[in-house]
């Protein structure tokens, strides 16, 4: 399943039943990709659609894998001069 910076706009108390939700329909040894803007505190920020938030990329994997989920991958992009980008792969158990 993809999810490339399609939760952004999603409050951070309604994300672990969103990755609860991906657990349920993706079966065992399926993939999940997630792309998000990370920072180092979970923050939200002003987005040209609506308020977005900064995940700390520890904080998101956790929350990931309390879903069911085992992470196999997770990197930070510091690069872009605006926002920093993440992304975490993972694999339902």
């Amino acid at each position: 399943m993809l999810a490339w910076y399609s939760l952004i706009h999603t409050e951070p108390e309604q994300i672990g039943a969103v990755f609860t939700e991906f657990a349920r329909c993706i079966r065992s040894g399926g993939g999940l990709a997630l792309g998000f803007f990370t920072g180092s505190k979970l923050e939200p920020f002003e987005h040209a659609v609506t308020t977005a938030y900064y995940w700390p990329l520890d904080l998101l994997a956790s929350t990931v894998e309390a879903a069911g989920f085992v992470v196999t991958h997770a990197e930070s992009r510091p690069d872009r001069p605006a926002r920093t980008l993440a992304a975490v792969l993972a694999t339902r158990i």
